[in-house]
């Protein structure tokens, strides 16, 4: 009786050995899947919201129809190039279609004669330079970082190039119970999105 009763333990251990493998193995395996939009609403389907700090800087007062394009920095430890992908395809869903990464950007400026002075696109003074000579630009970086545990800290930062100001930043380091995107990418996402609409009605109203 008593092997039956510590092999019911064993068994018992083995369960919640195998449950906390899953929830390790979830919190850092993002899918990056296409995002699943409530068409009511318009929003990405999240099952999380952001905390109440998350959002610390959010200026409304921009024409986002000004800038030419945007130029993407992604960063991620987990598919770092499925999740630029991932990033693209929110960009576009909020209108942003001209878009270019660091390697797409960089050749655009070697192939062109009038941008010969920039001589490299790292620091804030040559992309200041950068949007002085094209046009207004729009950075956009997103970040999310797996901490090899079950926690996704994601951030989303968003800058006026030609002016070095900060137009919208966000951070929001979540742990996941389930899952990754509806959890950590999508409060984020949704919250972009809310800041681009609002940016498109208080410039219809001035």
């Amino acid at each position: 009786m008593q092997a039956r009763l510590d092999g019911g333990k064993l068994t018992r251990r083995n369960s919640l050995s195998l449950v906390m493998l899953g929830a390790l193995l979830i919190s850092g395996c993002a899918t990056y899947a296409p995002p699943k939009v409530d068409e009511k609403t318009g929003m990405y389907k999240a099952s999380a919201s952001l905390d109440g700090g998350a959002v610390e800087k959010r200026d409304t007062d921009v024409d986002l129809k000004k800038f030419r394009f945007v130029y993407l920095v992604t960063q991620s430890n987990v598919y770092p190039g499925r999740f630029e992908f991932f990033a693209r395809a929110a960009l576009a869903r909020a209108g942003f279609t001209d878009v270019a990464n660091t390697a797409e950007l960089t050749e655009f400026i070697a192939e062109t004669p009038a941008l010969s002075s920039i001589t490299s696109i790292e620091d804030p003074i040559s992309r200041r330079r950068l949007a002085q000579l094209v046009g207004p630009i729009l950075f956009v970086q997103v970040s999310s970082m797996w901490d090899g545990n079950v926690r996704r800290d994601v951030k989303l930062t968003v800058v006026d190039l030609s002016t070095g100001k900060t137009l919208l930043q966000i951070d929001h380091n979540r742990l996941i119970w389930a899952d990754v995107d509806s959890e950590a990418h999508y409060p984020v996402l949704n919250e972009f999105n809310k800041w681009v609409k609002e940016c498109g009605t208080n410039k219809e109203r001035t």
